[in-house]
């Protein structure tokens, strides 16, 4: 990880909350902050995800290196690449949740921050 994900903590201060999922949506597809996706993302949060043990540590992980993510991509020359691919994700991850496909959800959002934590803060 980079030494400026080590003050992540003051970027999220300055930010709009360091969330590399609401970045792509409202940045990147122009959306408001309460669109579908990340409402639909939010819901599956709070109603499933906190409900486990292993879904608060996955958002946990989340919120530990979201800002790090969004601090990276915002600087990265492919950045629009990235972003498309990301929101795709998103599209899909949204979809396996409306059709309460949770356990998919939950797959293909691990495997896409997988993928951005190494494209970004690994792989520099």
């Amino acid at each position: 990880m980079s030494d400026k994900c080590n003050r992540w903590e003051e970027y999220v201060q300055e930010s709009s909350g360091g969330c590399f999922l609401t970045t792509c949506c409202c940045e990147y597809k122009g959306l408001e902050d309460n669109c579908d996706e990340l409402e639909t993302l939010r819901k599956f949060r709070d109603e499933v995800l906190m409900t486990s043990r292993s879904g608060k540590a996955l958002v946990e992980q989340y919120y530990s290196i979201a800002p790090c993510i969004v601090n990276e991509l915002q600087q990265h020359a492919e950045r629009e690449t990235i972003q498309a691919e990301l929101y795709s994700d998103i599209l899909e991850i949204v979809n396996l949740i409306k059709n309460r496909e949770d356990v998919e959800a939950i797959s293909k959002y691990v495997v896409m921050l997988f993928r951005i934590e190494r494209k970004l803060l690994i792989n520099q």
